[in-house]
């Protein structure tokens, strides 16, 4: 995840381009092939890389979950329009600079999944995921993952019923 704090950036990929100004943010699958410039003379970003087995099993269900398996489609090829440039409102521009001020002072690396780090990181992705699935053009996709997950918990619920000792 990149956030723009301050300044712009040209962020692109293939022929795609987009313009980040102070409160934007994208997220980038893994293997995903793109490239970021500065377009202003003094720009601050903040940037926050993790892997996905840092959130889980904790976040297995709901927004977190929902962008992370669809970050893992895109990386695969299976979704071939990544958002470039994700907006977010005032408010939440604000929260997330201060959950990465906080991010930054409780620890720079995490190894407990439990600690506090691991929240922070969890509530940033979080109101990522929220904004990214406002794009019209993740929804059908936002759609399939919602899908998907009900099958799931159907088959969990039935293997309970069914397979499980009581």
């Amino acid at each position: 995840i990149c956030f723009v704090l301050k300044g712009q950036l040209c962020h692109q990929h293939d022929q795609n381009k987009s313009i980040l100004a102070e409160g934007d943010c994208f997220i980038v699958p893994p293997g995903f092939q793109h490239s970021v410039e500065s377009l202003a003379e003094e720009t601050v970003c903040f940037w926050l890389v993790f892997q996905e087995s840092l959130l889980f099993p904790g976040y297995q269900y709901g927004n977190v979950h929902k962008l992370l398996s669809s970050l893992s489609m895109e990386s695969y090829g299976q979704v071939k329009n990544a958002q470039l440039r994700i907006g977010l409102s005032r408010a939440e521009q604000e929260n997330i600079s201060r959950l990465f001020e906080c991010l930054l002072y409780e620890s720079f690396s995490v190894q407990e999944q439990d600690s506090n780090a691991v929240m922070l990181i969890a509530s940033i992705v979080s109101t990522v995921a929220r904004n990214y699935f406002k794009d019209p053009t993740m929804e059908q996709e936002l759609n399939r993952i919602n899908e998907y997950d009900a099958i799931i918990i159907d088959c969990i619920r039935y293997i309970d019923e069914n397979y499980m000792e009581n």
